[in-house]
């Protein structure tokens, strides 16, 4: 069938008139951006656009639950990233809830209200995607959604609301702790790479600070991330979003300093 009665099915089967066939598949052609192409067969259209035709296809018939399984997978980057948004802004004015099946994090916490993380057909976090992302409950989860440092250590003491951390680097470090969790215990804490900096300088306040020699510069578009090898040989990546020292300004084994907010810290004890 043609791009058009494949749209029309499922709504002829319902009832509904031709004016108001006509209607709604203008108004769906145009969200999928193949407003030229209701006369086309399967043979004269590409995956991607197939792909198109059959979202457009549930879509449509407006139903209450809408159970899509990696519906975007085989567009390009910007129909696709067209396509989130046009999901998104679907679902909110239409009420229809989705249940979104990807494998992409970022599109995971582009168009969703809540995220389940599942591992071996177990749920380990039903959450925010920014609670999701800025709390992770596991090492999981934290590894799963997006670039994350996760720094293995061990409790060694209190500092007010602060728990000391022994990371085996030049350096101990601070992160907000919980009541229940005791020294000898062994954590782990998870640092994102956008909060960490590199630092000029070594007296700032609320910051921990670790040296380290960097081995990668990679440049990413949106900033330049730096692979840096702690005393422990752990490597730490530290994403400069804002390009502050530019390409050249750093070399492979140049030795810095690298620090983050105390707050930035997520710390995980999965020994609960």
């Amino acid at each position: 069938m043609s791009v058009y009665k494949n749209l029309t099915f499922g709504l002829e089967n319902k009832g509904f008139d031709k004016k108001t066939i006509d209607e709604k598949i203008d108004s769906i052609l145009k969200i999928i951006k193949l407003e030229l192409f209701g006369s086309r067969r399967p043979s004269e259209l590409s995956g991607g656009q197939q792909q198109r035709v059959a979202l457009a296809r549930a879509l449509v018939n407006s139903p209450s639950i809408l159970l899509l399984d990696e519906p975007l997978g085989a567009l390009d980057l910007k129909i696709r990233k067209h396509m989130q948004f046009e999901l998104k802004k679907i679902q909110k004015s239409v009420g229809i809830t989705f249940i979104y099946v990807t494998h992409d994090q970022e599109e995971a916490l582009t168009l969703s209200d809540r995220i389940a993380i599942m591992n071996e057909g177990e749920l380990i976090q039903v959450d925010s995607p920014e609670k999701i992302y800025l709390n992770p409950k596991s090492k999981f989860v934290a590894d799963f959604i997006g670039e994350a440092n996760i720094i293995e250590g061990k409790i060694i003491g209190k500092e007010k609301d602060m728990l000391r951390i022994d990371i085996k680097a030049d350096k101990d470090i601070l992160v907000s702790g919980q009541d229940e969790i005791i020294s000898g215990n062994d954590v782990c804490i998870v640092v994102r790479p956008e909060d960490i900096k590199i630092l000029t300088e070594d007296n700032i306040s609320n910051f921990n600070i670790v040296s380290g020699k960097i081995r990668d510069i990679i440049f990413k578009g949106v900033g330049v991330l730096y692979n840096i090898e702690l005393q422990n040989g752990v490597i730490i990546r530290v994403l400069d979003s804002n390009k502050e020292f530019g390409l050249d300004h750093f070399n492979n084994n140049n030795e810095v300093k690298i620090g983050w907010e105390y707050s930035r810290g997520v710390l995980i004890n999965e020994q609960k």
